[in-house]
């Protein structure tokens, strides 16, 4: 739990209830997500993006190597999609769910670095035009990280912490970064397997 929420680890009679909090504010400080849904269903849908707190710069081949192959892992200070993210997004990983050669159109919400000239001519260099949303409706017509997807990723984290032994390690705070970042990365890659399997 974190301070000032009311949830519950586990379900209603469990035996057995994580009350291990954090600070508030704690919980949205690990990771952000970005997700691109492709609306053709001719077309695979573009790997998701994960956002982790940190500069990245002492990650370890090892580490790198663990991460499941379906996400994109990148790393700003604050675990928020920032000018530089947005537009490593935009020039390096969007460019890759896109046929250049067929026009098409970028839906977003009005984050600003989304806003930028910059970041519109990104997208046009893969003949993509970018189109932002009206204000405030971002969780009513937009993809965002909840729904099937955040069901998905906490029941695979239920599952891992139901070994008493991994409950003990997360609860005592010996789950270390880099466990957690390739322990994330695995639900993030089901999670987005199993919301595009179910929505095709």
């Amino acid at each position: 739990l974190a301070d000032g929420e009311k949830r519950t680890y586990s379900d209603f009679g469990a035996k057995r209830v994580w009350i291990s909090g954090s600070k508030k504010g704690d919980e949205k400080r690990e990771a952000t997500l970005q997700l691109c849904v492709c609306l053709s269903n001719s077309a695979p849908q573009p790997k998701v993006t994960i956002i982790f707190r940190g500069k990245g710069l002492r990650i370890k081949q090892e580490e790198k190597c663990s991460w499941d192959k379906r996400v994109n892992v990148l790393f700003p200070p604050k675990a928020w999609a920032d000018n530089s993210i947005c537009m490593t997004w935009a020039e390096t990983i969007f460019p890759q769910a896109v046929d250049s050669e067929q026009a098409s159109v970028l839906f977003c919400d009005n984050l600003s670095h989304q806003t930028t000239p910059e970041f519109a001519a990104a997208l046009k260099k893969c003949s993509t035009t970018l189109h932002l949303l009206k204000g405030n409706c971002t969780d009513e017509i937009q993809e965002i990280d909840c729904g099937i997807g955040k069901k998905t990723m906490s029941r695979q984290c239920d599952e891992w912490l139901e070994d008493d032994t991994n409950l003990d390690r997360w609860v005592s705070g010996k789950v270390s970064a880099s466990e957690r970042h390739v322990l994330i990365t695995k639900w993030l890659g089901e999670a987005w397997k199993e919301g595009c399997d179910t929505t095709n």
